[in-house]
């Protein structure tokens, strides 16, 4: 398991203080625990936020990170007696940049055990997990 973070900045002087974000990736490659979308709001004087997601690749080699997708998000009015629903409006083309669109991350196969002696340690180890490391790309 491993911690991504994702890190969004508010550029401009656009009225929508509600992000919604989306963390979509292919199930074979990432399994994404616990929560994958939520709200953010970009208010007071920070324009920036940072939400961070558990992450686990499921396959070792270079994989490309998960897709954050982002909408404005437009509560639900509350009106005397009813309520509406919460509206989500696209960006239009252009309006959201995606540093790490084409990023890869490389995960190294879970270590063999050796045919040698063993360690000490009882409980067993975590030499079935694979290894991240920075891509060079």
């Amino acid at each position: 398991m491993c911690s991504m973070f994702v890190d969004i900045t508010k550029f401009g002087s656009d009225a929508h203080l509600s992000l919604m974000y989306e963390v979509r990736a292919d199930q074979h490659l990432w399994a994404i625990c616990g929560r994958s979308t939520g709200v953010v709001l970009m208010e007071g004087g920070n324009p920036c936020q940072q939400v961070v997601l558990d992450v686990m690749p499921m396959s070792p080699g270079f994989l490309p990170l998960p897709a954050v997708h982002l909408s404005r998000y437009i509560p639900a009015e509350q009106k005397s007696g009813s309520s509406s629903v919460p509206k989500l409006e696209p960006f239009n083309m252009g309006q959201v940049f995606n540093r790490s669109k084409a990023s890869q991350i490389h995960v190294l196969p879970p270590q063999q055990p050796s045919g040698g002696s063993t360690s000490g340690l009882s409980g067993g180890s975590n030499n079935s997990l694979p290894i991240v490391t920075d891509s060079p790309f």
